[in-house]
């Protein structure tokens, strides 16, 4: 059985909170539109891997018109590494600060 087998209840709850998450910033700052979302396993675990198409000033800002981020969230011998709400929380917010900061001087 693989980890996103084992895991399917918690990657799915992780799922339908980060997307919300996600969109719901995306839309109301305009950065662009989630392309895709999902997860990989690896040897190290199991990955969410986020897609972003940019789009406005961001793109400029980013030098693409593409944003990704992959983080682990289910370590091969040691289960979830955070649960799925706060975990979910913790991308959505990553990724909101990347795309707010990026290319910006303090």
């Amino acid at each position: 059985m693989t980890l996103r087998e084992r895991y399917a209840d918690y990657l799915a709850e992780f799922s339908e909170d980060v997307t919300k998450q996600i969109t719901d910033h995306l839309v109301n700052d305009g950065f662009g539109n989630l392309q895709n979302f999902g997860f990989t396993e690896d040897e190290q675990g199991v990955w969410a891997e986020v897609e972003i198409s940019l789009t406005g000033e961001v793109v400029g800002r980013w030098g693409s018109d593409l944003y990704t981020r992959r983080n682990l969230v289910i370590w091969r011998n040691d289960g979830p590494v955070d649960d799925a709400p706060f975990g979910a929380s913790l991308l959505g917010v990553a990724v909101m600060e990347d795309l707010a900061t990026c290319g910006r001087r303090p």
